[in-house]
């Protein structure tokens, strides 16, 4: 395909024809599930983000500028797919070691956790001892706070990015934080001193 049988495609694209879709789709399908595949190194994935990305790129045709560059547009929106993609996985592999997850359908998925480095069965039975006291404590925070915690904790995001994602102020946030861990720590003492540790 020449650069003006691509061009052209992509203003009929951009026009809603379905034809040229297609035939953009077939030309570079392979080149995105590669790329895909080679940033989230997962098959299935990587098949399920190719076919998004394409979806993405039909129902967004419209605001395409014709004289740009269709090849990277397409690749910004399949960085940006994958990006996201290996986000959420980064949010599952954080919750996986709390022993829970969510599956597809948004439900909370209980997931077996087990420390192969410690051979020590004991070890491993305090260990997920910790982590179900954890996910329990967790748990009874009110729902900003966990997040908030969780967010900050979890994957690391500034001040800033926590206040924007929970439309607060970034003192509200740091004080979220604050009194959700003096809850936590708070919590984790009281556990500890019905148990009589």
């Amino acid at each position: 395909m020449t650069p003006e049988q691509e061009k052209r495609l992509v203003a009929a694209l951009k026009d809603g024809d379905v034809g040229a879709f297609e035939a953009l789709y077939h030309r570079y399908k392979k080149w995105i599930f590669n790329y895909c595949h080679k940033m989230i190194n997962n098959v299935e994935i990587s098949e399920d983000l190719t076919q998004e990305i394409f979806i993405k790129v039909f129902k967004n045709a419209s605001r395409l500028d014709t004289e740009a560059n269709f090849r990277a547009w397409l690749f910004k929106i399949a960085t940006n797919t994958c990006l996201n993609e290996l986000r959420r996985q980064k949010i599952r592999s954080f919750l996986v070691p709390f022993g829970f997850t969510r599956d597809d359908s948004g439900n909370d998925c209980e997931v077996p956790v087990v420390d192969p480095s410690s051979k020590d069965p004991e070890q491993r039975f305090i260990d997920e001892e910790k982590k179900v006291v954890l996910k329990d404590l967790l748990c009874k925070l009110p729902p900003r706070q966990r997040a908030a915690i969780l967010l900050r904790i979890g994957h690391e995001f500034s001040y800033r990015d926590i206040a924007y994602q929970l439309n607060l102020k970034e003192g509200a946030v740091k004080s979220l934080i604050h009194r959700g861990r003096q809850r936590l720590l708070d919590m984790v003492k009281k556990e500890r001193n019905e148990k009589g540790d």
